[in-house]
């Protein structure tokens, strides 16, 4: 089972709020030496699927369609973010409509630091301009805009155009799971595959694109991304997205999942992604007989290990039995 003292470190080399501060080559190093000896994929028995396994190649989904709807959720606290967002325009605003003849810059500077920047600019400009002046309405007009409007967009946008710009495809480290195969093998009656990690190399893509997920009862706190965002577009850690993808509710342990994570500079539609060559082929205990056949078929053409997974008699258990006669690689 995958030891969680790495991982926090893993997290903590890619967590820093700009991108300058990211070590990236220390985590795909780190990540490298403590990648699982195999990997598995559960798959329904259908036309992609089989596709998928003659052609050594994986479906990348979008989280959004996922069946956890926290699957790639974030936590934002819309305040500090929508503070500082205010808070950079505030000077903008300043100048749109002249107010630095009626402000001081000390009056500014306190609206600006204040918990509710557009509030305190309001209040300010209240005290030094006649109630009904045209001038005032319209900053107090604009200001009293911005908070709904970064709300509205924090709220309802951020979080599914986050999980948009990821395209993943899960693994697991286990092939026995008795909940698994009917979740995702088709109630017993579909297939798993068995990917070998052992001898990857460190600069393979796929090694460096696979990651493990992190069970934690919290959801993934973002507000220092977007914070750092508003603060500097061009500099902020613009890869936080990866770690977002990577928590989940304990609920979800027993999954003990990896996942192929890829971010939207490489695939921005959901497609198949080119995968490492399957090692072994794990059949359903309850497959009909002629799929099995035609799975064992496409199994020999690619010299792959084909194993029956059976109901043990005496205990709550699956276990795999290789067919003989195989051509195993």
């Amino acid at each position: 089972m995958t030891d969680p003292g790495w991982i926090k470190d893993y997290v903590d080399l890619l967590a820093g709020e700009e991108v300058a501060s990211l070590r990236v080559e220390e985590a795909m190093a780190l990540k490298h030496r403590n990648l699982p000896e195999r990997l598995f994929k559960f798959r329904c028995d259908t036309d992609n699927s089989r596709d998928n396994l003659r052609n050594d190649t994986v479906w990348l989904s979008s989280p959004d369609s996922f069946n956890d709807p926290y699957d790639c959720g974030i936590k934002i606290s819309f305040n500090s973010v929508i503070r500082d967002a205010i808070s950079r325009y505030t000077d903008e605003v300043v100048s749109k409509y002249g107010l630095r003849d009626v402000l001081s810059v000390e009056d500014i500077d306190a609206a600006k630091c204040s918990e509710n920047p557009h509030l305190g600019l309001a209040k300010i400009i209240e005290k030094v301009l006649p109630i009904g002046d045209a001038q005032s309405k319209k900053a107090l007009e604009l200001l009293e805009s911005l908070v709904p409007t970064y709300e509205k967009e924090l709220a309802f946008g951020v979080g599914q155009n986050l999980k948009r710009s990821l395209k993943v495809c899960s693994f697991t480290e286990i092939n026995d799971s008795i909940i698994m195969w009917s979740h995702y093998g088709d109630h017993h009656r579909g297939f798993c595959i068995e990917y070998n990690l052992d001898g990857l190399s460190a600069d393979d893509l796929n090694g460096r694109l696979l990651c493990p997920v992190i069970y934690s009862a919290k959801l993934f706190d973002a507000t220092k991304y977007y914070r750092a965002a508003v603060a500097n577009p061009r500099e902020f850690n613009n890869i936080f997205p990866l770690l977002a993808s990577l928590h989940k509710s304990p609920e979800w342990r027993y999954e003990r999942e990896w996942r192929l994570v890829v971010m939207a500079n490489l695939v921005r539609e959901e497609s198949n992604w080119r995968m490492i060559p399957a090692k072994s082929l794990f059949l359903g205990a309850l497959m009909d007989p002629g799929k099995k056949k035609e799975l064992i078929s496409i199994a020999n053409q690619k010299g792959l290990e084909v194993f029956q997974m059976h109901l043990a008699e005496d205990s709550f258990a699956l276990v795999p039995e290789p067919i003989p006669g195989q051509k195993a690689k």
